[in-house]
């Protein structure tokens, strides 16, 4: 077939698929006339068009109708397969799709198999073909994740044909895999638990593709592959989840990535154009709306692949519907409830599964991590984040559907009645709104006014003043219920806002059981109170029992206004921060993303509770490792509250810690200590010299200072905070267990290590009281007592805390992630100080790679991991390859300007390697500097034995025998 008779057809099967079926025979007769065999061909396409991919042959050439969107690609090529592509043997053929064939091949240099793909179109490949191909090589070279098909290399033959290999998957389809397990509606609840659990692992892929800003916009089941385990990379063998199956993700062939190519991911806005496959698109995409394609857009197909893996159907039949009929079901019909098909999925799944395949995105799952989250809450049997639509919703959404069913008159008769109750209810309650706050005001004046310094005889504390108006409350307003609860609530407010929680839980539990008897149980005043009680507990550090009122009062609170409301998104960013405390970042960054979208609709771009929410979004992007991301929140919000507020102003000093603390997590200690006492100086102007929050900023403070090397200071600090904080909070709680631990840290860091061990096993058997055994503190205080135990040379003692350390970081935050490499750093200095270096340099090389991705080449961590490598390199004598390890260590350190003792056991080291290497001048140099300091402090610490030993047998080589003797002795003080 030429190329013009290939476009004939072309041009006529699209003009086809646009008319209804009744038009189309009298088109054809006019645009086939004359040509018997084109009406043929093209009657023949057309009889095929079903909603399904699928590939029809005509004059050896082969078309595909990509899903009734009448997109039809070109591929020439032989009906007999090619002998070779290539360097690769061709096998067999596996699959065609919309841009290219896929083949089983052999690469004949390895003599591996593979898939190649090979790109459809020939002679008529266009730029922007190639373009698409090309960037589904450029998006799976980013993509390494056991799940995903991996790709090998790609290429171009002598005849132009472009194609690439990857990695060869023998499994099953999704859809087949479903089918081969029997009848859906007939399944019980065991079957649909291995299917969520199923449905996780897709789940998980999607979301490391996410995260790497790739969207894989044609997600369905014939691009999921269901495999034995074993076909899988051993790096998730050890989930067991599902009997023996896991999945492969493939064709990323229409794959955006978020930040890139967007001149070559923008589809034009026609029917024609779009891409995808059209039963498993979000309404946006079948749109074809590019500007708003997001990640939302593959939770919905998601929603599809997980409706019809629990119910054996697809939520919409749009089979038999012409192009433009289907795209109207998508985007405006109501799925059909997946418990209309089988009973038991009524309940939490019918609701997750519905909220995912939201029309609008911002009601959708705002992630694949939200979705898996909440699926996983299920399956611990856990209350799901996900809230049925409200009646208010519903009903929009019925007169959206049914615009003509709603007459005008009926309409406007039925406004006026509802605008009538309205403002009749609405004035009443402005009424009694009015005259409850005048009452309040009138009281709290009363109050104030009866406090007589004079009579005193001396200045009144606020905190008096409050025990003076509290007392008064039971008698002053017996009779007033209401305000006599409102009252309570702002004193116990301003009691917890002062650190005084215990003066305030009996009030403000007080105000919360009057609101319920005078109110009921749905009232926006007890939904008030509930919150307020829930911050209480959250600031005593009881984190699950504020995350149980915090969903309590944002469901009361979506009950009463609805499911868009500043007070909705305020009780989602308190309930994302009760999560972040426990762990749950991913999570909490959903809750406050959906918060921060209703911030911004109703409150503008700048609001302090926006600054607020970028705070605290800061800290879940952190808590996962995105620092960078993080730093930009954190800068937002100090910004915008600067200009709301002043430099003055609690908040503004509440964003300045935390970005203090952010800079300090990123090794820039320098920054993150100036910052950490300019927000002191504020907090102590604000709050006064003892306050929580006082303290754990000053908490910050040591810390920072410790990790500069400025040891000394940092206890101080150290101390000082954790006096106030017994002082103020209770022995368990976990800012005082938290000052515990580091200070046990600090130290650990003088080497002052019998005093630091009971104070590192108290803080991990608290935390483990107070958090659970699976929680990132509990890992740290695993870590410190492994690291204690190592350091006094008890072995075998400290390597079972460094193994649960390992394990729990992996288990709380997956592969990569700076708590993991603390860990893998950690577990590899004791196996070398333990004399197993075999196992000690791959986990140290893991660490090192996993650091610079996380946190960067030029944190201290790194330049910490780099020398660690090194003195495995010089036990063995390899010189030469320690000598580079050490310089850029040497230089990370000196660019942080890190004075600590460990700097300067890093230019001994070098200067040991130098000397080796028989660079004399250098290596004096630098042993001399770090002899001046190492040797005239009194306890160094133990890694600094074995620099010793080394400078020792230099200086001996040299003739040095005065100053060899030096380190000796200094060995000895160590050793004492």
């Amino acid at each position: 077939m030429d190329s013009k008779r290939f476009e004939r057809i072309r041009e006529i099967v699209i003009a086809a698929l646009e008319l209804a079926p009744a038009e189309r025979a009298a088109y054809l007769e006019e645009a086939c006339r004359g040509d018997s065999d084109l009406k043929t061909e093209v009657e023949s396409l057309l009889a095929q068009d079903d909603g399904e991919a699928r590939i029809v042959r005509t004059g050896g050439v082969a078309l595909e109708l990509d899903d009734d969107l009448g997109a039809l690609v070109e591929e020439v090529h032989d009906k007999t397969l090619p002998k070779q592509i290539g360097g690769y043997e061709i096998v067999g053929m596996l699959g065609e799709g919309g841009m290219g064939v896929v083949y089983e091949a052999v690469q004949q240099s390895t003599q591996r198999p593979v898939a190649l793909k090979v790109a459809r179109g020939g002679t008529y490949l266009d730029e922007h073909q190639i373009k698409l191909f090309q960037r589904e090589i450029r998006t799976l070279a980013l993509l390494k994740h056991p799940r995903i098909a991996a790709v090998y290399e790609a290429g171009r033959t002598e005849e132009g044909r472009h194609f690439f290999a990857m990695e060869l998957v023998r499994g099953v389809p999704l859809d087949e895999y479903l089918r081969s397990q029997g009848r859906q509606s007939s399944i019980g609840r065991r079957e649909i638990r291995a299917r969520l659990a199923l449905f996780l692992k897709i789940c998980d892929a999607i979301t490391y593709a996410h995260q790497r800003g790739v969207i894989h916009r044609d997600l369905k089941p014939s691009n999921i592959l269901v495999v034995r385990r074993g076909q899988v990379d051993d790096a998730i063998s050890a989930d067991r989840s599902t009997d023996g199956e896991d999945i492969k993700i493939l064709d990323f062939g229409l794959a955006r990535m978020t930040d890139a190519d967007v001149t070559i991911t923008t589809m034009v806005k026609d029917v024609r154009k779009i891409q995808g496959t059209l039963a498993y698109m979000s309404p946006e995409q079948a749109q074809g709306n590019p500007d708003e394609i997001d990640l939302r857009s593959d939770v919905y197909a998601l929603g599809v692949v997980l409706y019809e893996m629990l119910t054996g159907e697809r939520p919409y039949d749009i089979q038999r519907n012409m192009i433009h009929e289907a795209i109207r079901v998508i985007c405006e019909e109501a799925p059909r409830r997946p418990s209309s098909t089988v009973r038991v999925l009524r309940g939490d799944v019918e609701t997750i599964a519905l909220k995912a395949l939201e029309k609008e995105p911002g009601r959708r799952y705002q992630t694949v991590l939200g979705l898996a989250e909440d699926i996983q809450r299920f399956m611990s049997n856990q209350p799901i984040l996900a809230r049925s639509p409200s009646a208010t919703y519903q009903f929009r959404k019925l007169v959206a559907r049914h615009k003509g069913l709603f007459a005008f008159a009926t309409t406007l008769f039925i406004l006026l009645a509802v605008f009538g109750i309205i403002m009749s209810v609405l004035f009443e309650s402005q009424r009694r709104e009015t005259r409850k706050a005048d009452r309040i005001n009138a009281f709290l004046q009363e109050m104030l006014s009866s406090v007589k310094p004079a009579e005193m005889g001396r200045e009144v504390t606020v905190r008096e003043v409050l025990d003076e108006t509290a007392m008064g409350i039971a008698t002053g307003l017996e009779e007033e219920p209401e305000v006599q609860a409102a009252v309570r609530a702002t004193i116990g407010n301003t009691y917890a806002a002062l650190g005084e929680y215990e003066a305030a839980e009996p009030l403000l539990v007080t105000a919360l059981n009057d609101r319920r008897r005078v109110l009921g149980d749905k009232h926006r005043d007890v939904a008030n109170s509930l919150s307020d009680y829930a911050n209480l507990k959250h600031f005593v550090g009881e984190y699950a029992q504020a995350e149980s009122l915090h969903r309590a009062a944002l469901e009361m609170r979506t009950d009463i206004f609805g499911d868009d409301h500043p007070a909705v998104a305020a009780s989602l960013q308190d309930l994302g921060l009760s999560l972040k405390f426990q762990s749950n970042y991913a999570v909490a960054e959903s809750l406050f993303h959906e918060a921060l979208a209703m911030r911004r609709r109703h409150q503008g771009p700048e609001h302090p509770e926006i600054a607020r929410i970028l705070n605290h979004m800061a800290a879940a992007l952190s808590g996962q490792g995105r620092l960078d991301e993080a730093e930009i929140s954190l800068r937002e919000g100090l910004a915008m509250r600067e200009r709301l507020f002043g430099e003055e102003h609690p908040d503004v000093a509440t964003s300045t810690s935390d970005l203090a603390y952010l800079l300090g997590m990123k090794g820039k200690y320098e920054e993150a200590i100036s910052l950490t006492r300019e927000a002191q100086t504020l907090w102590v102007k604000i709050l006064g010299e003892e306050h929580p929050t006082v303290a754990r900023n000053l908490n910050n403070l040591a810390y920072w200072l410790s990790c500069n090397g400025k040891q000394a200071e940092a206890e101080r600090y150290h101390r000082e905070c954790l006096a106030m904080r017994r002082k103020l909070l209770d022995e368990d709680h976990p800012d005082v267990v938290g000052s515990i631990n580091n200070l046990a840290v600090t130290l650990i860091y003088q080497a002052k290590y019998t005093e630091a061990e009971p104070h590192a096993r108290e803080a991990l058997r608290l935390f483990k009281k107070l958090l659970g055994e699976e929680h990132e503190y509990v890992a740290t205080a695993l870590n410190n007592v492994g690291y204690v135990l190592m350091s006094q040379d008890k072995y075998p003692e400290a390597e079972p805390f460094f193994l649960d350390a390992l394990a729990l970081q992996r288990k709380i935050h997956g592969e990569k992630h700076h708590g993991v490499a603390l860990a893998l750093c950690n577990l590899g200095v004791l196996y070398h100080q333990y004399g197993r270096r075999a196992e000690a340099e791959p986990l140290l090389r893991e660490a090192l790679a996993m650091r610079r991705e996380v946190l960067g080449d030029e944190h201290d961590s790194v330049g910490e991991t780099l020398a660690r490598i090194a003195s495995i390199l010089l036990d063995r004598d390899q010189n030469e390859e320690a000598e580079p390890l050490l310089r850029e260590s040497v230089s990370i350190y000196e660019k942080a300007q890190n004075t600590g003792p460990w700097t300067y056991g890093i230019r001994s080291m070098l200067g040991v390697c130098l000397a080796r290497l028989d660079q004399r001048a250098e290596a004096e140099s630098l042993l001399a500097e770090s002899r001046a300091i190492l040797i005239e402090l009194p306890r160094v610490g133990w890694a600094c034995r074995l620099e010793f030993q080394r400078a020792a047998a230099v200086y001996e080589a040299w003739g040095d025998s005065k100053t060899a003797e030096l380190y000796r002795e200094a060995l000895k003080r160590l050793q004492n």
